[in-house]
């Protein structure tokens, strides 16, 4: 790479509130992720790679920064009441230092910074926090981080996002477990892909000047929402029932303890089906990471491109009858990092 003095490019791709074992590669035989499996078998997988907080901004501010929480500062998501930004304007972001070296910075779909600092182009979607009926109002709808999302929607389909509004004002909405009105081309993390297709395209008019591209996909983060197409790959009734969602919690911190429990049919069917959809919300997420790296290799920058995958935090997903995230289990702590670049990092198996 003469040209770019063997300056990398690179991808950084995260999903939001991504088990450990939703990938084939970490031993999920029922969630299909060959994309990401693929990675892992040509990259390196970090098989003990665990988030520095388990909820969302603080834990993505680690990752902006590389620095813990007690020296970043940001310590808790963002309040009604309180909307400055939340990482410290003294505080240094690795997209900052890349601009200093010379990089071309771009994000799209959910980076979930108030403030996002060291970007020269972004699409972003998905960021303020809160509770899902809210959430869908402020991210995707007349909000500073969601109004990529809603302008593209509404160019692609005028009254597709009246659509997806409504539905989030039903019954069904409420316990975040439903089939997404939206067909799989009018899906958010669909459009997030697509967003980053398109920042590929306009790099190859570039091809002396090295960049880096945060991927943020809003899923597997409820509300469990996938569109149909994916969300029929995967029968609840097939599903497997989390042994620890009836068992007894003792010797733990009070707010973790719980005596035993017997689940019942409903709680069994919504449990069941919270898991299918988010296997179908992991499964289209690895749709879009092929199509990323099929653009990589069809203009010829995959060789010059290191690709680097992760999450966040994890997601509780019914074990220990518990969902979502913000405890220091496993579940949510644990994180599917992989590294992949050809010719310069090789697959690697250490204990």
């Amino acid at each position: 790479m003469p040209q770019r003095c063997g300056r990398p490019n690179f991808i950084i791709v995260t999903t939001d509130q991504q088990r450990y074992d939703s990938l084939g590669v970490t031993g999920n035989d029922i969630c299909q992720t060959p994309n990401f499996d693929a990675l892992a078998d040509r990259g390196v997988l970090f098989t003990r790679a665990y988030t520095q907080n388990t909820v969302c901004i603080p834990a993505r501010a680690c990752l902006h920064t590389g620095r813990y929480t007690h020296q970043h500062g940001v310590q808790y998501m963002e309040s009604e009441i309180d909307t400055t930004p939340i990482l410290p304007h003294w505080e240094t972001t690795f997209m900052e230092r890349l601009q200093g070296a010379g990089y071309y910075t771009g994000a799209c779909g959910k980076i979930h910074m108030l403030e996002p600092k060291g970007y020269d182009w972004t699409r972003l979607s998905g960021g303020k926090g809160g509770r899902w009926r809210r959430q869908w109002g402020d991210e995707v709808g007349p909000a500073p981080l969601g109004q990529a999302y809603a302008r593209w929607l509404e160019e692609k389909r005028p009254g597709a996002y009246s659509e997806i509004y409504a539905q989030r004002q039903t019954p069904d909405y409420d316990d975040g477990t439903l089939i997404n009105v939206l067909p799989t081309e009018e899906y958010i993390d669909y459009f997030i892909g697509e967003m980053a297709r398109e920042f590929l395209r306009d790099r190859t008019q570039n091809p002396d000047e090295p960049w880096m591209l945060w991927v943020g996909f809003c899923g597997p983060h409820g509300p469990f929402d996938p569109p149909r197409e994916y969300a029929e790959m995967y029968d609840p009734d097939e599903m497997p029932f989390p042994e620890s969602f009836e068992m007894a919690v003792t010797g733990r911190p009070e707010h973790l303890n719980r005596p035993a429990r017997k689940a019942t049919p409903e709680q069994r069917r919504l449990v069941q089906t919270r898991i299918a959809y988010y296997y179908a919300m992991m499964t289209l997420i690895d749709d879009m990471v092929g199509n990323i790296i099929g653009d990589l290799e069809a203009n010829g920058q995959a060789d010059d491109t290191i690709v680097v995958t992760t999450a966040d935090h994890g997601e509780m997903l019914g074990d220990w009858g518990r969902w979502g995230k913000g405890v220091f289990l496993e579940q949510v702590v644990r994180m599917p990092t992989m590294a992949y670049l050809p010719q310069r990092l090789r697959t690697a198996d250490f204990p």
